[in-house]
Protein backbone atom coordinates (compact mmCIF):
# COMPACT_ATOMS: atom_id res chain seq x y z
CA UNK A 1 0.00 0.00 0.00
CA UNK A 2 3.01 2.39 0.38
CA UNK A 3 3.60 2.44 -3.03
CA UNK A 4 -0.08 2.59 -3.84
CA UNK A 5 0.47 -0.66 -6.54
CA UNK A 6 -0.87 -3.93 -6.41
CA UNK A 7 1.16 -7.25 -6.44
CA UNK A 8 1.37 -9.24 -10.19
CA UNK A 9 -1.88 -11.30 -10.11
CA UNK A 10 -1.26 -15.40 -9.47
CA UNK A 11 2.14 -15.11 -8.12
CA UNK A 12 3.53 -16.98 -5.37
CA UNK A 13 6.29 -15.86 -3.40
CA UNK A 14 9.10 -18.02 -1.54
CA UNK A 15 12.49 -17.08 -0.39
CA UNK A 16 14.28 -15.94 3.02
CA UNK A 17 15.43 -12.56 3.65
CA UNK A 18 19.15 -11.41 5.34
CA UNK A 19 19.30 -8.98 7.51
CA UNK A 20 21.42 -7.05 4.46
CA UNK A 21 18.16 -7.27 2.18
CA UNK A 22 19.74 -9.74 0.35
CA UNK A 23 17.18 -13.07 -0.70
CA UNK A 24 18.79 -16.11 0.15
CA UNK A 25 18.48 -19.65 -1.53
CA UNK A 26 15.26 -22.08 -0.05
CA UNK A 27 15.68 -25.65 0.27
CA UNK A 28 13.35 -27.94 -1.84
CA UNK A 29 11.99 -25.11 -4.27
CA UNK A 30 11.57 -27.35 -7.02
CA UNK A 31 8.95 -28.86 -4.80
CA UNK A 32 7.14 -25.66 -3.42
CA UNK A 33 7.15 -24.20 -7.34
CA UNK A 34 5.85 -27.72 -8.67
CA UNK A 35 2.81 -26.99 -5.23
CA UNK A 36 2.14 -23.38 -6.48
CA UNK A 37 2.04 -24.69 -10.18
CA UNK A 38 -0.61 -27.47 -8.92
CA UNK A 39 -2.62 -24.70 -7.32
CA UNK A 40 -3.19 -22.44 -10.42
CA UNK A 41 -0.50 -20.01 -9.95
CA UNK A 42 1.21 -18.56 -12.91
CA UNK A 43 3.85 -16.86 -11.39
CA UNK A 44 6.48 -17.52 -9.07
CA UNK A 45 9.37 -14.80 -7.66
CA UNK A 46 12.22 -16.72 -6.24
CA UNK A 47 16.17 -16.26 -5.18
CA UNK A 48 18.32 -16.00 -8.14
CA UNK A 49 20.10 -19.05 -7.36
CA UNK A 50 16.78 -21.10 -7.41
CA UNK A 51 15.33 -19.66 -10.15
CA UNK A 52 18.47 -20.44 -12.47
CA UNK A 53 18.07 -24.04 -11.40
CA UNK A 54 13.80 -24.36 -11.85
CA UNK A 55 14.06 -22.09 -15.49
CA UNK A 56 13.93 -25.21 -17.42
CA UNK A 57 11.93 -27.40 -15.33
CA UNK A 58 8.66 -25.20 -15.23
CA UNK A 59 8.70 -23.39 -18.74
CA UNK A 60 5.04 -23.25 -18.52
CA UNK A 61 5.47 -20.81 -15.49
CA UNK A 62 6.72 -17.61 -15.67
CA UNK A 63 9.48 -17.45 -12.41
CA UNK A 64 11.29 -14.50 -11.74
CA UNK A 65 14.82 -14.76 -9.96
CA UNK A 66 15.71 -11.89 -7.07
CA UNK A 67 19.07 -11.27 -5.34
CA UNK A 68 17.74 -8.48 -3.09
CA UNK A 69 14.54 -7.27 -1.65
CA UNK A 70 14.81 -4.54 -4.04
CA UNK A 71 14.36 -6.34 -6.94
CA UNK A 72 11.93 -8.88 -5.06
CA UNK A 73 9.58 -5.76 -5.15
CA UNK A 74 10.12 -4.32 -8.32
CA UNK A 75 9.13 -8.01 -10.11
CA UNK A 76 6.78 -8.45 -7.35
CA UNK A 77 4.73 -4.92 -8.11
CA UNK A 78 5.70 -3.59 -11.40
CA UNK A 79 4.16 -0.19 -11.97
CA UNK A 80 1.90 -1.46 -15.15
CA UNK A 81 -0.12 -3.98 -14.33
Amino acid sequence: SFANRLPRPHMVVCGEVGLSGEVRAVSQAELRVAEARRLGFRAALLPMKNCRQLTERFGDMELFGAETIGDALKCAMPKNI
